[in-house]
């Protein structure tokens, strides 16, 4: 039984991990760690509370609750990171190519499986070395690498890039 919960994380890791992070991040093993856990097999979710803390490769999660949604072929339907009054859902990797750490923060991080896209939800942030980016909502499609931040009357959207010098 201990597979499916494993499963489940593996999935939300490395399919999280897959839009930002290094390709060798998903063979990676995944550490997790929460205050508490809760797998409903029959319905394909799990629940993590507490700390919750999910390390693979050079991607690592940090919420204070996360939920898991598989379907019937135990595929990743959507995951959900949430953070709480005091800190923020915490997402980080290095990703392919690059030395460059991306960190991205939001009272809740979305990932949907089928359309490869991850929301960044309330006081959402992206930042890589000095280049910010910030709005109330962020929406990352992966497939086709592209970032919006649709209009929203909890703010703007602020953009900053540092220019780069040649080497």
């Amino acid at each position: 039984m201990r597979i499916r919960p494993i499963l489940n994380l593996l999935l939300f890791m490395s399919i999280t991990g897959h839009a930002w992070a290094l390709d060798q991040d998903a063979t990676q093993p995944i550490f997790i760690q929460a205050d508490f856990a809760k797998i409903d097999n029959q319905q394909g979710i799990g629940y993590y509370e507490g700390r919750v803390q999910f390390d693979q490769g050079t991607s690592h999660i940090r919420a204070d609750r996360a939920q898991t949604q598989l379907n019937e072929d135990h595929e990743l339907i959507e995951a959900i990171a949430y953070g709480n009054q005091q800190h923020r859902a915490y997402f980080w990797t290095q990703p392919e190519g690059d030395q460059t750490v991306l960190h991205a923060k939001a009272d809740t991080i979305r990932f949907v499986a089928a359309s490869k896209r991850i929301y960044l939800i309330g006081n959402a942030e992206i930042t890589k070395a000095d280049d910010v980016y910030r709005a109330p909502k962020i929406e990352y499609d992966s497939e086709h690498q592209t970032i919006t931040s649709p209009a929203s009357k909890q703010g703007r959207t602020e953009i900053i890039i540092h220019h780069q010098s040649a080497p």
